[in-house]
């Protein structure tokens, strides 16, 4: 048996606090030739056990997960006492058999031969070395879709001896100007305008990715005597921003694809066990925000509603010396602008934009008006019914916007009307 030409190597691991993907790379052709199944079998040999990894990671550790490809053991490292509740998850869900074959843990069986043990390389986007500017020489003009940030921005630009600097996800991207409201030609020669269009619609972005690229501009903007007035609606990229960036841990995709396995109301049920103020706190009925607050307790450990409260304590400071508006408008109003908006974007190319797209990142496939082009494009809706449903859309974003930027008291409310 292979078996008995391996023994368990003992491993000091440098675990971080934060449960970690590892990959352990295996040097002997046996070994890393054999599939997972070979494996399970060894791990219960008689007079194998389960010395090796799993004796030696920081208390209350434990390997949970993992997989073989291309030679290496990738496995996936959580707190133990959460891996026995997203197992109590599964059972609960009738998942008994994928999760049997999926969690374990996993001895070394190894000559005494080199091999890697290197931890996940982190997202190149972390962000969390960047150093922030100083909030007070900022200034932040917030709002939902279509309230007129840009000839807002464009005015306390002009008073504050600024310059205007993205914050809008989809303004990123070139090519789709139309498709996103990007500023005219005539309002950027007037005011210089920064990151618009500077990534290619395949390029992944997010808040981190934001962050890295904002703060460079920022600090070349304060240089030049020049005050940053920011401008966009994507929350989360300003709060990175005024607050820093976010304590929650990066999505992990097998945890990930294990809660898309399992229906809301369990995953409901283990949230409002391990974070009821979280559970209370977000829409019962929202799988996407269900299931991230879910993923968070499991990696991090600790409630995900407690790393939330903690981001919030130590802005606080900070918080004090932001400077910025949000733009509120009555609804109606809104949502006349928001219909104009629209009928501007398809007669005014954005349906050449897309037509002209290839492949694209996942962030811009999120934009607002998108898919219903597509749909338009493949014959399966007519223009007014394209134009009723980029409508509607526009309108749910807006309000998600809205309810956001509420909750950032730091922002003084300014109401347009007209």
């Amino acid at each position: 048996m292979l078996a008995r030409h391996h023994e368990a190597l003992p491993l000091r691991l440098p675990l971080p606090v934060h449960p970690r993907q590892f990959v352990l790379q295996l040097d002997h052709p046996q070994v890393a030739g054999h599939p997972l199944g070979v494996l399970f079998q060894l791990l219960h040999q008689p007079g194998v056990g389960h010395r090796g990894i799993v004796h030696h990671l920081q208390p209350g550790m434990a390997v949970v997960a993992g997989h073989i490809a291309d030679g290496l053991i990738h496995l996936q490292i959580r707190p133990a006492a959460l891996a026995a509740h997203f197992r109590d998850l599964h059972r609960r869900a009738g998942w008994q058999n994928r999760l049997a074959s999926r969690t374990w843990k996993i001895p070394v069986f190894l000559e005494r031969r080199p091999f890697r043990l290197a931890p996940r390389p982190r997202a190149p986007m972390d962000g969390r070395d960047v150093i922030l500017p100083d909030p007070e020489h900022l200034f932040f003009v917030c709002g939902p879709t279509a309230a007129g940030k840009s000839a807002r921005a464009l005015e306390i630009a002009r008073q504050l001896d600024g310059e205007i600097v993205n914050a809008d996800a989809f303004q990123l991207y070139r090519g789709v100007e139309v498709l996103t409201a990007a500023p005219s030609a005539a309002d950027r020669l007037e005011i210089p305008h920064h990151l618009y269009g500077v990534l290619s619609p395949q390029e992944p972005v997010d808040a981190m990715a934001y962050l890295r690229l904002v703060v460079p501009v920022i600090d070349e903007l304060l240089a030049r005597g020049k005050t940053p007035v920011l401008t966009g609606g994507s929350g989360l990229y300003l709060k990175f921003l005024s607050h820093g960036p976010s304590p929650l841990p990066p999505g992990d995709p097998i945890l990930r694809a294990e809660l898309d396995a399992l229906p809301l109301d369990a995953l409901v049920t283990r949230l409002r066990t391990l974070d009821p103020a979280e559970a209370l706190r977000i829409d019962p009925q929202n799988r996407r925000y269900v299931s991230r607050a879910l993923e968070v307790c499991l990696l991090a450990g600790v409630p995900c509603s407690t790393l939330r409260d903690d981001w919030e304590a130590a802005a606080a400071a900070r918080a004090g010396k932001l400077r910025g508006i949000v733009l509120l408008r009555p609804r109606p109003e809104l949502h006349e602008r928001i219909a104009r908006r629209t009928r501007f974007m398809l007669h005014g190319g954005a349906v050449e934009e897309v037509a002209a797209l290839g492949d694209i990142a996942p962030g811009l496939e999120k934009a607002i008006g998108l898919r219903e082009i597509r749909q338009l494009l493949a014959g399966e809706l007519d223009r007014p019914a394209c134009e009723d449903r980029i409508n509607a859309a526009t309108r749910q974003y807006a309000k998600r916007q809205d309810t956001w930027f509420r909750r950032e008291h730091w922002l003084k409310p300014l109401v347009l009307e007209g």
